[in-house]
């Protein structure tokens, strides 16, 4: 499998772990080191401050950048590259992410899920670490009220993730900080729907 993730070029950021980790999956496997285990997508203009030592190590790491194009407008480039992610994805976990402060037109998580409700893609909601991943899981699960920006996320059953998990195991997934089981729920869920 691949995987892919928009954005975060921040120093100790995803971007850099997932680049870690594809490095070191590149080792093992011990394929043609023009082989990329991880996608990543940048949108307008935050892809224009890539240095070329930046995309060379990416590329040193097995790391694929995507570079979006600007959309309609400024607000709409991040919207733009999740949907150009979604189009490459065959499911979406969600973690973490911003409730406040966020650019774009609602926080990157909560689009993303979205988004991946609009395709009909499995979706894995690992609230346990909190964010916008926890505030789907307690809407989900009646714990919280929705936001009025989040109407549309109102009366969504657990059936809608198309996961492959029973409501029990999403409810695990909703709040288990325990990497071993959040994996294990994952593959389990992956292995029954795809």
């Amino acid at each position: 499998g691949k995987m892919i993730y928009g954005g975060d070029l921040r120093k100790s950021g995803f971007t850099e772990l997932f680049a870690d980790l594809s490095f070191q999956y590149g080792i093992y496997e011990k394929t043609d080191s023009t082989v990329k285990y991880f996608k990543n997508f940048i949108a307008w203009p935050y892809h224009e401050k890539l240095d070329e030592n930046t995309i060379l190590e990416y590329d040193h790491n097995r790391v694929e950048l995507i570079r979006v194009d600007q959309g309609i407008d400024d607000s709409d480039s991040l919207s733009k590259m999740r949907y150009e992610m979604e189009n490459e994805a065959h499911a979406r976990i969600l973690i973490g992410g911003k409730m406040n402060d966020f650019a774009g037109s609602m926080p990157g998580v909560i689009e993303e899920f979205k988004i991946a409700l609009d395709y009909g893609h499995p979706i894995y909601v690992i609230g346990g670490f909190g964010g916008a991943a926890r505030y789907i899981a307690d809407v989900m699960s009646n714990k919280c009220e929705v936001k009025d920006r989040d109407n549309w996320m109102f009366g969504l059953s657990y059936e809608c993730l198309g996961n492959g998990l029973s409501d029990e195991e999403n409810n695990k997934l909703f709040t288990t900080q325990n990497i071993i089981e959040i994996v294990s729920l994952v593959l389990k869920g992956l292995k029954n729907v795809l």
